[in-house]
């Protein structure tokens, strides 16, 4: 089981979710809305674009359905959406009795296995976790791995309560079972079934499958909200749903205090908002006092040109401030090494994939006795990995990675390790300013824990989470901090 943990977690480093009993209805006497049976009814098949960078997707279309409790919602049959999204996740088991169980199965050796089950549970309308890591464990490498020569010697982890229920009517969400099938919201589909490197995306008639929104985001996702949409239950709805994976998916909400995202929202009254644009407008100002620059809003979605603009936080701005002093918009490359007469300075803008690649090609036959400064004073940060390949040129002792998951209560210790000693003879110093960010936040850390450089600039910018996408349903699009919490110190 604890080696099993290590493993499921260090995967996901290396890249870098009931019905009342249905009443009596006489239907002679009107009923209220609420008291309608639901019902699924076929809407239509969507065009699937694959707009994956790293993973390739054969499914042409995706059906989706109308729940007649839920308008203007468009709903998934559960294992047709894992069909269509069943090259970019790891292997599933689907057993359906009463309820729909989608388990991951981990062999922890040959003859010893390991099983993450997530049951749907369309009586109860909850959704129930054997281990709330379901979500890493979705994640499956892509064509663009990364390689390192780093190994896991060694780990230490602490349990925690890995089960977790969620029940989906403290959401207003449905989980319907009719003729023997399961259907969720497709946005509900979307976070419980993609894995954080992956998410899909509905424009009309047509489902993107993106694992880049950086580079999805060339075009453009401003969609003007239909007239015969029922506004005010899309405004629920993405309330809802935004409670929802805050409450269980967003990794700081210990770090805030923060007992319930549901009721917290709804103290601001954003469930209170007359309008989709209006509800972006609190949504984006509430954001912006979490001062977490992992979590922000990356495309409004439908009206998302009418949203007023908020300004961010003066810790924002400091930020943004710190990028221009440091000459962060005049740099064009993101490794440099420059060598000077007594020193040398390498700049590092960003950890990324071809790190690894521009340490081993640069970092040798250096002189011994020129001190090395590390420039990170415009480095927002990158791949982890990355990260430790460069601490791995500075030491032959074991690196110590310490992380854990929030949600859960675990807590992880790795230590790291290169069988090839390359370390260098040389003195480092590091740079940091206001500006220096996630990866490169946490390399600091990791230096100042094993006391291999002297530290000096300004303060760091923090962030100490692994970062995720999610869609809310009125299609904004939205980055966070995920229960992947980083705690070096």
């Amino acid at each position: 089981m604890k080696l099993y943990k290590i493993f499921l977690i260090l995967m996901l480093l290396f890249t870098l979710f009931g019905c009342e009993e249905d009443p009596i209805i006489d239907p002679i006497i009107p009923t209220d809305p609420s008291e309608i049976i639901p019902t699924i009814e076929y809407n239509r098949a969507l065009t699937i674009v694959d707009r994956a960078v790293d993973y390739a997707f054969a499914a042409e279309t995706l059906n989706v359905y109308d729940n007649s409790a839920d308008e203007d919602i468009l709903y998934v049959n559960i294992e047709e959406f894992l069909s269509m999204i069943h090259e970019g996740v790891a292997d599933l088991i689907i057993h359906r009795t009463s309820i729909l169980s989608v388990s991951i199965r981990i062999m922890m050796d040959e003859t010893h296995a390991y099983y993450l089950t997530l049951d749907f549970n369309a009586s109860e309308n909850t959704l129930h976790y054997s281990d709330f890591n379901f979500n890493q464990a979705l994640y499956v490498e892509g064509e663009s791995s990364y390689e390192t020569d780093l190994k896991v010697v060694n780990g230490i982890y602490t349990e925690g309560q890995v089960e977790k229920l969620i029940d989906l009517d403290n959401y207003s969400m449905d989980i319907i079972q009719e003729n023997n099938k399961y259907y969720i919201p497709l946005y509900l589909a979307n976070l419980l079934l993609t894995s954080d490197a992956l998410n899909v995306y509905q424009v009309h008639d047509t489902l993107y499958i993106v694992d880049d929104f950086a580079a999805f985001l060339d075009m453009p996702l401003s969609i003007p909200l239909d007239d015969a949409v029922n506004e005010q239950n899309l405004i629920e709805s993405t309330f809802n749903y935004t409670a929802l994976f805050m409450d269980h998916f967003y990794g700081l909400k210990d770090f805030y205090n923060v007992d319930s995202y549901l009721q917290e929202l709804s103290d601001l009254n954003m469930d209170e908002a007359t309008s989709i644009e209006g509800f972006d407008t609190l949504l984006q100002t509430y954001i912006y006092t979490l001062d977490d620059f992992h979590t922000s809003i990356i495309d409004y979605g439908l009206n998302g040109e009418q949203v007023e603009m908020v300004l961010p936080s003066e810790k924002f701005f400091e930020f943004i401030t710190d990028l221009f002093l440091s000459g962060s918009f005049e740099r064009t490359e993101d490794f440099r090494l420059i060598e000077y007469p007594d020193y040398y300075i390498l700049e590092l803008n960003a950890f990324t994939l071809e790190t690894q690649d521009l340490l081993a090609q640069n970092l040798v036959d250096l002189d011994p006795e020129k001190d090395i400064y590390i420039d990170l004073t415009c480095n927002t940060g990158g791949s982890l990995i990355a990260a430790l390949e460069l601490v791995s040129y500075m030491t032959n002792d074991t690196i110590i990675l310490d992380y854990s998951n929030p949600s859960t209560g675990e807590h992880y210790t790795e230590h790291y390790k290169v069988f090839e000693d390359r370390a260098l003879d040389n003195t480092f110093y590091v740079l940091t300013s206001g500006a220096t960010f996630s990866a490169a936040n946490l390399f600091v850390s990791i230096v100042k824990d094993m006391d291999l450089a002297l530290i000096f600039g300004q303060h760091t910018a923090g962030g100490a989470a692994a970062v995720a996408y999610t869609v809310l349903p009125n299609h904004l699009v939205m980055s966070y901090s995920t229960n992947l919490v980083f705690t070096n110190q």
